[in-house]
């Protein structure tokens, strides 16, 4: 539990207070929101991240796999084998992140359609 804490508490602080060195790389700000959606009667606690701009855009280019049609925007898409993705609109970019905090399970992340 304490580590899904600290991947918390790193992510909000990252929205608050922008560039911090964690050993050789730097974390930097990134745009985007946030939501801890409340434990559903038979569901993980999760924590979900909508990731844009910079942030995303090196998201995106840094997933491995090829660049499939995205139909709610008509742009293109990647995602990983857990359900996380990025969407590629043009020149804007965005990626949806969810992560259950009691199961610590990757999954699509609070972006719709």
């Amino acid at each position: 539990m304490r580590t899904h804490l600290a991947l918390v508490v790193t992510l909000a602080s990252i929205f608050v207070f922008g560039p911090m060195q964690v050993g050789a790389a730097e974390l930097k700000k990134i745009e985007g929101e946030y939501v801890v959606a409340p434990r559903a009667s038979q569901g993980p606690l999760e924590f979900g991240l909508i990731v844009r701009g910079t942030a995303a855009e090196e998201l995106y280019a840094s997933l491995p796999g090829e660049e499939k049609p995205e139909a709610c925007t008509g742009g293109t898409q990647k995602s990983n084998p857990n359900g996380m993705f990025c969407i590629k609109d043009g020149s804007k970019f965005v990626c949806s992140i969810g992560y259950a905090l009691t199961t610590r399970e990757v999954s699509a992340g609070p972006l719709t359609c």
